[in-house]
């Protein structure tokens, strides 16, 4: 399964809306596109190069550092290959329920917040990837929790708690 990556259009990191559609694009395995923002699969050396030709210029990695070196192993090293392609290459190295916090939301905030361009973020399986934006959304552009769980849930996130009950959920933040 080819891990996922969320393309954001950002200048100091303006993302699109949680009103936008979800468009499911053929380009490979697991890519979405709403307004500037893409979720998709591990990219592979032409996914970057046409990401690059699309005006990336900064590629954020949410994978552990174990995933990271597995996959360098297995396929190339994305950190060396990106900065071939002339595009900026950061690491937030995201394992385990204890990664899930607001420093690492600081991180990755802090990471695009002078950035200008598109911009890659990208996990092993959509999920950090997609909580990612969310959090995002909610944190530092003011959407409500209830907009960006509705654009999640068309991209990767999955919450299957209100499925077996047969109906929608409430969930707040205290």
């Amino acid at each position: 399964m080819i891990a996922p990556f969320l393309l954001i259009f950002c200048s100091g990191l303006q993302a699109s809306g949680p009103d936008n559609e979800v468009v499911i694009l053929d380009r490979q395995d697991h890519l979405y596109r709403t307004g500037n923002i893409f979720i998709g699969g591990q990219p592979t050396l032409e996914t970057l190069q046409w990401l690059k030709d699309e005006g990336v210029t900064l590629v954020v990695n949410l994978r552990s550092l174990e995933e990271t070196e597995e996959f360098t192993k297995s396929s190339f090293n994305e950190e060396k290959v990106v900065r071939e392609l002339g595009m900026h290459y950061v690491a937030i190295p995201m394992s385990g329920p204890n990664a899930y916090n607001p420093l690492t939301l600081m991180s990755f905030s802090e990471a695009v917040k002078d950035h200008e361009g598109k911009l890659l973020i990208h996990c092993g399986g959509a999920g950090r990837a997609t909580n990612m934006y969310m959090a995002y959304m909610v944190r530092y552009e003011g959407v409500a929790v209830d907009q960006a769980l509705k654009l999640g849930r068309q991209m990767a996130f999955y919450f299957p708690f209100g499925d077996l009950l047969g109906g929608q959920i409430e969930i707040s933040l205290k």
